[in-house]
């Protein structure tokens, strides 16, 4: 049998131990190359998926609806400014941290914020999970593969969702009237004015008002209704009262295309805020010449101005349609397609003689600071 010197053998014997090794080297070379990637794939899919994501894809599925532009204010300064929350995976934020993130909202005095901040969460959880089962969803919702709804368990805060009540008296409302008439002739006026003696219609659905809408011919108007989960808004048509009628012509009789009807600029319909902060000013100073008992805001318009029709005998049914609201059941969007034409213009015609009285008469400056029923009508009485 061959013998190897030893020098051989510890050669060879030396060689075999660096190919371990060497082999052992590379074998965790691989290893760490992989967990890298795995990782580097793991933080770039919860990019992906992360909460800000997520809640920016519900925004941009939002947008037409009139609730879209405080959704995303909210989210952006009550969750984006937590990026350990909101650049976390969504799937991974817990109702625990869902809780923390709401109670910073209360502890700062904005409960009323804080419970539509949960409101919207809970919302955005649930479209997602909706999507999974919904072909019409919106994919950009799917490829979250959201499957459990962590705001589903947090308290509603109701106490914090008070129902509004403020109804102006005859007196305050004859008494911004008169002021609001005294304001320059603009667009601000020209909307509010608009608004008023259309009975309360929604701001935002009438600032949204184009050339097209308006058929002076049949003396209408069409605005759009995208309230609620309609995938198409509704049409609501409105008919016009003489003084609509006179400030509408005068406004689109410059128009030369499609134009918003009411806007500063030709080119883009005015803003909601911008109404909003004319009424707020003009309430103000109401409250300053005592003219009014508290403040109030341009939604308490709408709620007044039923209350005035109500108390002129106009029935709940057509005040109803001439709001347009509560109009989304079965019967309505499939059988029910008339459009109380006749006793909108009837109430109409009874809200505009209503307010043109107030105006004429010399109403006293004292505020009525009783609250009378809608089923009274001592507050409007002619």
């Amino acid at each position: 049998m061959r013998r190897f010197a030893p020098w051989v053998s510890a050669i060879t014997g030396s060689g075999v131990r660096h190919g371990r090794i060497t082999q052992q080297q590379r074998h965790a070379a691989l290893e760490r190359e992989a967990e890298q990637k795995a990782a580097a794939e793991a933080v770039g899919h919860a990019e992906r998926r992360s909460l800000r994501k997520f809640l920016t894809a519900y925004v941009e599925h939002l947008q037409g609806k009139p609730s879209a532009k405080d959704v995303a204010n909210i989210f952006k300064n009550h969750v984006f400014t937590d990026p350990d929350i909101s650049d976390r995976d969504a799937t991974l934020v817990s109702t625990d941290d869902f809780v923390g993130l709401i109670s910073k909202v209360v502890a700062a005095g904005h409960g009323r914020t804080a419970a539509k901040l949960r409101s919207y969460l809970r919302a955005a959880y649930s479209l997602a999970i909706r999507a999974k089962t919904n072909p019409a969803a919106p994919q950009s919702l799917r490829d979250f593969e959201i499957q459990v709804n962590p705001i589903a368990s947090i308290d509603a805060l109701a106490q914090f969702n008070r129902a509004l009540d403020r109804n102006l008296s005859a007196p305050e409302l004859a008494a911004f009237l008169k002021r609001v008439r005294a304001k320059p002739v603009d667009t601000m006026r020209d909307a509010l004015e608009v608004c008023i003696y259309l009975g309360g219609q929604r701001p935002t659905q009438l600032l949204r008002l184009r050339r097209a809408d308006v058929d002076l011919s049949a003396g209408v108007i069409t605005l759009y209704d995208p309230k609620g989960r309609r995938q198409q808004p509704r049409a609501h048509v409105v008919p016009i009262p003489k003084y609509v009628a006179e400030i509408l012509e005068r406004r689109i009789a410059s128009l030369v295309g499609n134009e918003p009807v009411f806007s500063t600029d030709g080119c883009h319909a005015m803003d909601r805020s911008t109404l909003t902060n004319f009424v707020t000013a003009i309430a103000a100073e109401m409250v300053k010449a005592k003219q009014s008992h508290e403040p109030f805001t341009l939604r308490d318009l709408r709620r007044t101005l039923e209350t005035l029709l109500a108390n002129r005998g106009v029935s709940s049914d057509a005040r109803k349609h001439l709001q347009s609201h509560g109009l989304g059941g079965v019967q309505k969007r499939h059988y029910d397609k008339y459009e109380y034409l006749r006793e909108k213009r009837a109430a109409l015609r009874a809200l505009a003689s209503r307010l043109d009285r107030m105006l004429a008469k010399n109403i006293s400056r004292k505020s009525n600071r009783s609250r009378v029923p809608d089923t009274q009508p001592t507050p409007f009485a002619a």
